[in-house]
Formats: C-alpha cells, structure tokens, sequence
C-alpha cells in the first residue's frame, strides 16, 4: 500500500503565506495587488504547487521503495490514485453540484468536471477565468507524475528533475520574448511543471 504522508508543520507557515497571497490578488484592485509587477497571486499559486511537488513526490519515493522490496507498480498505482480520488474528487463535485443548481449552468462546468478549466481559460477566455485552473493542473500533473517517478530509476532522478526545471524555466522565457500572453504562459499544464518539479527535487533531498 502507499505509506501514510507525513504531516510537515513548518509546511503550514507557507500554505498561509500562499493563501494570503492570493486572497490579496482577489480583494484588492489589480494596481495595489500587482504593486511593483509583483503578481501576489501567481507568487501563492507557484508556492502552492511547490508544496504540492514536495508532498506528492514524499508519498511516491516512499512508494518506490515498496516497489523496490517487491510490492507490484499496477497496486502502488491503484492505491496513489485512489487516495487522490477521496481526498479531492468528493468535495469539489459537490461543490460544482452547487455551483450548477444555484449559481450558473453552462459549457464551462463540463470542463470544470473533466479538471480541463484551464484549457477552457485559454481557448474560450483568453487566459482568464475562474480559480478553478490551478486545481485541473494539479490533477493533469497527477495523472502523469507517478510514472515519471516510479520508473524513472533513482540514480538519474536528480538529474532528471534539474532537467525539467531548467527547461520549463528556459521555455517559458522564450515563449514571453516572443510575445507570448502572459496568462496563456501561466495556465499551460507544462509550463507549471518547474514549480512542481522544485518541490519534488526538495523532497529528493530531504529523502
């Protein structure tokens, strides 16, 4: 089975931070909130999936070395994906339930089922949309970081994760001197992997 995650209290000091900061993006106007082009929310959304990388890489380096004294990849797998599903899957569709019978109905809800909001944000709104984005990248990083970390063999996973970073960070760089729009850039599932990647080579040290 997937062994427990263990509960970091000094995590909890920067998921506040993280919170904090992106309530001040959406309460106070965009010339306070973006003071001296330092975007508050974009900043809590990035710690928010470096603490994410950190955690969920912990759950799976202690899951390959399950693997490693025999346990099977298929139930490693079917136990991580399992415990993802009751942690999140329960509480966010009743939360859309709601959303559709007392606030809206429309398209977009089929794209907030399917965690596809921030692709419905780039195709539809230009980039813009409801808080909902940040959530559909972590659960599309969910679907494919296991793989990467449970086959990739230990000994080049370091090397692997500074890879990804290096080149998440050099791509998006381009992309933004080519005139990229800047919301198109933050909403792209690849494009959020450095920040992830950060967490999970944090937790590759601390392991």
């Amino acid at each position: 089975m997937v062994p427990n995650k263990q509960h970091f209290k000094q995590l909890d000091g920067l998921r506040g931070i993280a919170i904090f900061t992106v309530f001040i993006s959406h309460f106070l106007p965009p010339e306070v909130s973006d003071w001296h082009y330092f975007a508050y929310g974009s900043f809590g959304v990035r710690l928010f999936f470096v603490l994410s990388g950190f955690l969920i890489t912990g759950i799976l380096l202690r899951s390959k070395a399950l693997i490693e004294s025999g346990q099977s990849i298929g139930y490693t797998l079917k136990a991580f994906y399992f415990r993802r599903t009751l942690r999140i899957f329960c509480v966010y569709y009743a939360w859309l339930a709601f959303i559709a019978l007392f606030v809206y109905s429309d398209q977009r809800l089929i794209w907030d089922f399917l965690y596809l909001s921030n692709f419905y944000d780039m195709l539809y709104l230009g980039g813009r949309g409801n808080q909902y984005w940040s959530l559909a990248v972590e659960e599309q990083f969910y679907l494919v970081w296991p793989f990467f970390i449970l086959l990739c063999p230990l000994k080049y996973l370091r090397a692997a994760l500074l890879g990804l970073i290096l080149g998440v960070i050099g791509l998006r760089l381009y992309l933004s001197m080519d005139g990229a729009e800047y919301l198109l850039v933050k909403k792209f599932p690849i494009l959020c992997m450095d920040a992830l990647a950060i967490g999970a080579l944090i937790a590759l040290a601390q392991s």
